[in-house]
């Protein structure tokens, strides 16, 4: 659904991209009308990001249920105990290789 755009934050969003073009400009070597380009490509970027997320399960716009919050968090608590095997794993590993290393090292 297209929103209709508010004058008073557009000309908020243009003043405040002028500003950081400047400021961009004035900074490095960038030419300002590049450098507003920039900052324009990012906010639009930014906002076209930020309303994905929220769109996601558990964003802002679609809230999950208790649930699948519940669930999640399980999910979520079983990557991170692989993640923990995984680093572990590699950890004695490079501590077997040393000590392999300082075992087998010719004089």
């Amino acid at each position: 659904m297209i929103k209709r755009l508010d004058l008073k934050y557009t000309a908020i969003g243009l003043a405040l991209a002028v500003i950081i073009g400047a400021l961009i400009s004035w900074f490095s070597s960038l030419p300002f009308w590049v450098s507003f380009a920039i900052v324009v490509v990012a906010m639009v970027l930014n906002g076209v990001l930020a309303e994905y997320e929220d769109n996601l399960p558990g964003g802002f716009n679609n809230p999950m249920s208790v649930d699948e919050r519940k669930i999640e968090n399980e999910k979520r608590k079983k990557r991170i105990l692989s993640i923990r095997i995984v680093i572990w794993a590699v950890f004695v590993s490079i501590l077997i290789w040393l000590a392999w290393l300082y075992t087998n090292k010719s004089v």
